[in-house]
């Protein structure tokens, strides 16, 4: 299973990580990219917690790694759900969290039929 797990680190900022996950095997993570190819809306880096460029950039990222966005239409697909993403789950995340592909896609398929699903997803990311 994909996981995304984000951290404040303190003075190093925050910490966003993507890894595969089995079992009771430990996190190893890389660096989640920014993809700012996709859009520059913060390049100092990714924050959650609240409705800034921050967190828009870090939705941009997940849904793009979640929905492994390289075709142009997946790109615009992209950009097209970030900003109710972030406002919906991202500015709503606490100081370290953790999200599955599969939880990002549930919010994709279901952000209307189901309002109750962010409170679910939200009530999972937390470590």
């Amino acid at each position: 299973m994909i996981e995304y797990r984000g951290l404040r680190a303190g003075t190093l900022g925050t910490v966003v990580r993507v890894g595969e996950v089995s079992g009771r095997r430990l996190f190893e993570g890389t660096e989640l990219p920014l993809r700012l190819d996709i859009a520059r809306v913060s390049p100092e880096g990714f924050d959650w917690g609240h409705r800034g460029r921050g967190p828009t950039q870090l939705a941009v990222a997940l849904l793009a790694h979640a929905l492994d966005a390289q075709e142009p239409a997946a790109r615009t697909r992209v950009c097209e759900l970030a900003e109710p993403f972030k406002q919906r789950v991202v500015a709503e995340l606490p100081s370290a969290w953790r999200l599955s592909r599969e939880m990002i896609l549930r919010w994709v398929d279901g952000r209307e039929e189901r309002p109750s699903l962010v409170t679910q997803i939200l009530k999972e990311a937390v470590i």
